[in-house]
């Protein structure tokens, strides 16, 4: 198993989030959805990479067969955390600096990798771990982001995609967690869906055929894929969702 970002320290997770047992019931197999409508055949020659949340603790099993059966359809994948992209909720949600906030994602990261590589099934497969500084180092990195302000500033539905999507997020969270700067909260959460674009972008130029997901793109990413990166490159990071066998 490798790692493109340290993985050098491996304390004990304490995560407590469940989302794969929404979409994997115990005693039920898993197969791939090609949104896009595109073969398994298809898919065989064609590199991905996973987006692993960092809230994937619980029902460990399910996530060794998801990861198992990503490898099993595409030709080459590496699976990607966005622990440093966390940094911007850090921000708002614990109240940080950008140096704590940064410096706790990172642990998080850390901890995520270190209970990833000791689950059951997973050490003897030819894993690749990206973490997210790997993208935000990339030689590409500053430019896609110009990119990705130049396109939020000029087109009014992309902007409003996001900003329609991050407020109906910060009025539920605000339902158990009522106690945060409003203003703040919505210029981190702005500037984690710009991130995630332009980390995107970089993705398409390096020719991944498939993005691989448990949960759904945003509707921020989803707009961006879909009215505009898509039409640009329409047989790159083509999405495949992670479901149940009916």
């Amino acid at each position: 198993m490798q790692s493109y970002m340290s993985l050098a320290r491996r304390e004990k997770s304490t995560g407590r989030h469940d989302l794969l047992r929404v979409i994997a019931p115990k005693n039920e197999k898993l197969k791939i959805k090609f949104i896009n409508g595109t073969s398994r055949s298809t898919a065989q020659k064609g590199s991905a990479i996973f987006s692993l949340s960092l809230r994937l603790y619980n029902e460990p099993e399910e996530l060794v067969e998801a990861v198992k059966l990503t490898l099993q359809t595409f030709e080459s994948c590496e699976f990607v955390i966005s622990d440093s992209l966390h940094r911007y909720n850090y921000l708002w949600q614990r109240d940080m600096t950008p140096e704590n906030a940064y410096s706790a994602a990172i642990q998080e990261g850390d901890n995520w990798i270190a209970w990833f590589c000791s689950l059951q099934g997973l050490s003897s497969l030819d894993i690749k771990i990206i973490r997210w500084d790997y993208w935000l180092q990339h030689p590409l990195f500053e430019e896609q982001q110009t990119i990705v302000e130049n396109i939020y500033a000029k087109n009014q539905a992309f902007a409003f995609s996001i900003q329609e999507s991050i407020e109906l997020y910060l009025s539920r969270y605000a339902k158990s967690s009522p106690s945060f700067e409003i203003t703040k909260a919505r210029q981190a959460s702005i500037a984690l869906v710009k991130e995630e674009v332009a980390v995107l972008l970089i993705q398409a130029k390096l020719d991944y055929a498939f993005e691989v997901f448990i949960e759904q793109r945003n509707p921020g990413l989803q707009y961006f894929y879909r009215q505009i990166l898509w039409k640009k490159f329409p047989a790159l990071l083509q999405p495949a969702l992670i479901k149940v066998t009916l």
